[in-house]
């Protein structure tokens, strides 16, 4: 295999607060990562499907399209201090890149795959990210056959879906970059890690109360505006559903395909709506007629977690620049008034979140220490499913254009993309939607007990559209 000469001294870069917190909430039931899935015409390829040297020379020539590629965690002993990037200096491709050739037909094949891919956590001890590639899909609806697919996994600490995706088409672009020399070095010893946070502990005291203080002031701030109406908070509690207990047992996945033409065509209908207002409306109509379906529609309405990226308005030094939206799914109205009513939500959850005392209201993560941190989310997930309410939301959909359909893995392109997300408890039913091209995927991923019928679940979500589509043409 290709190797770099000439290594580079080690560059150390400490994580922001907010990436070093998806660190510390990790468990083993709740893995925390990112898997992205790309589906490539491998029939437009000449060369056929590649093997597991071709694709580990593929990747090695393609490791400086991003750090991530070349560096690994190092934490502080007991999490006194945040951890750091430091350069991997026994980086080896066979840890990370993995090529398998599927024996069976049909998606249920290729789907155990995913799900087998997806099931742990990304390993720490290297660079936080894995490749598969699995070639010789054939007989799955929407794809073409004989194809290819890739999928990404990465751990959230390292980007955000939208970092994703700026790595995926870095990476996927049909030439090998300039190889730079490759950073080496030894790791940091763990007694000079702890000497230095131990060092800086008492300036983290003092950061603690400050930021208390600030925050304490800033939601003072956050409730006068709400008096005055100048922003409007969401609501706290909702009615727990199937989907909001523990996490436990096999997780079932599923992915329904829509054109993106016609998503725009239905928001061109209701003036003021977008792309993703159109999605919620139709995950909102699904996720009410499942539970209709089985005799447990609650009586109030819904909401959704919608992670809303702070790139256009707020600089935020992390990778992870988003914010958590609560966006009403006004699940007792008809479609069509449905769709309005979310896209105002929507709209007041993003002038919330723009507000900068929210800002600074939500800014604890910056100052809180990583063992407390691990502390909160322990007693967080001991609290769930005790007592009939859920904390602001009941599902999350985050949504994550991928653009045009020009990645390429050799010389086939790219033809539709979807994703895995990782589950976390009270949080059992999570929707992914992106779109490559004209193409818009919505995955959901829950558990086999919370949704033992994933395709019945996404037969609504196609006849959610329908019936939206339908109620927006009158």
């Amino acid at each position: 295999m290709p190797s770099h000469p000439d290594p580079a001294p080690p560059t150390t870069q400490q994580l922001a607060p907010r990436d070093a917190a998806f660190v510390y909430m990790e468990q083993p039931n709740t893995p925390v990562f990112i898997a992205s899935i790309y589906v490539f015409d491998t029939a437009a390829d000449d060369l056929g499907p590649m093997g597991a040297d071709e694709v580990l020379e593929w990747m090695d020539a393609r490791l400086d399209t991003a750090p991530l590629f070349r560096r690994r965690l190092v934490r502080v002993p007991f999490d006194l201090d945040r951890p750091y990037w430091v350069a991997d200096p026994d980086l080896d491709l066979r840890r990370h890149v993995f090529t398998e050739t599927l024996t069976e037909p049909g998606w249920d094949s290729l789907r155990r795959r995913i799900l087998d891919i997806t099931e742990g956590a990304v390993d720490l001890s290297c660079p936080p990210w894995e490749l598969h590639v699995i070639t010789g899909v054939r007989s799955v609806p929407d794809f073409p056959e004989d194809a290819t697919v890739a999928v990404l996994k990465v751990h959230h600490a390292a980007c955000d879906g939208m970092a994703s995706t700026e790595i995926a088409r870095a990476l996927f672009t049909g030439a090998p970059v300039p190889v730079r020399s490759a950073a080496a070095g030894r790791l940091p010893a763990r007694s000079a890690l702890l000497g230095g946070a131990l060092v800086r502990l008492p300036a983290q005291v003092v950061d603690l109360a400050r930021g208390i203080a600030r925050t304490v002031s800033a939601s003072r701030e956050v409730a006068k505006a709400a008096e005055q109406g100048t922003l409007v908070q969401p609501k706290q509690l909702r009615p727990k559903t199937r989907f909001n207990t523990k996490i436990r047992g096999p997780r079932v996945f599923d992915v329904v395909t829509l054109r993106l033409a016609d998503i725009r065509e239905v928001k061109s209908r209701v003036p003021g709506t977008t792309v993703n207002d159109v999605v919620l409306t139709t995950v909102s109509i699904a996720l009410s007629e499942y539970l209709n379906g089985r005799g447990e529609a609650p009586a109030e309405s819904l909401a959704a977690l919608v992670p809303m990226s702070t790139r256009r308005f707020r600089d935020v030094d992390s990778a992870n620049k988003f914010v958590p939206a609560f966006v009403d799914l006004h699940s007792d109205e008809e479609p069509r008034d449905r769709l309005a009513a979310i896209s105002r939500s929507a709209r007041l959850e993003r002038e919330r979140n723009e507000h900068d005392a929210v800002a600074r209201a939500n800014g604890m993560v910056q100052v809180v220490p990583g063992p407390l941190v691990k502390l909160m989310s322990r007693v967080g997930a001991w609290i769930v499913g005790r007592g009939p309410s859920v904390a602001y939301v009941n599902t999350m959909v985050s949504n994550v254009p991928r653009g045009p359909a020009d990645l390429v893995l050799r010389g086939a392109r790219v033809v539709t993309s979807c994703e895995v997300l990782a589950l976390e408890d009270d949080d059992g039913l999570c929707h992914y939607v992106t779109s490559v091209g004209d193409t818009l995927t919505v995955s959901f991923v829950s558990t086999l007990k919370m949704l033992p019928d994933p395709e019945h679940y996404g037969e609504l979500l196609r006849k959610a559209f329908d019936r939206l589509k339908d109620a927006t043409a009158s």
